[in-house]
């Protein structure tokens, strides 16, 4: 299930830069961006209900847009 948050939503902006950069900070960080990604879809697994419960705070939708990002999926085979 993909979960699209409104147009011009800081979700959309940030999905949209995500790809661009990403490949950039691991390439100064020294790492393959597959690692990258794949510690980014950690996080979002790791902290999605961290900050409250019910995911009423806005970052469940960060996080579950950020694990719907095709960058992300096919870093992690899906």
């Amino acid at each position: 299930m993909r979960v699209e948050p409104e147009p011009g939503h800081q979700l959309v902006r940030a999905r949209s830069l995500s790809p661009k950069i990403s490949p950039r900070f691991a390439r100064d960080l020294g790492y393959p961006t597959e690692v990258l990604l794949t510690y980014q879809a950690a996080y979002a697994v790791a902290t999605s209900n961290a900050l409250t419960p019910d995911g009423s705070d806005g970052h469940f939708a960060w996080c579950i847009a950020k694990l719907s990002q095709d960058d992300i999926g096919e870093a992690l085979g899906l």
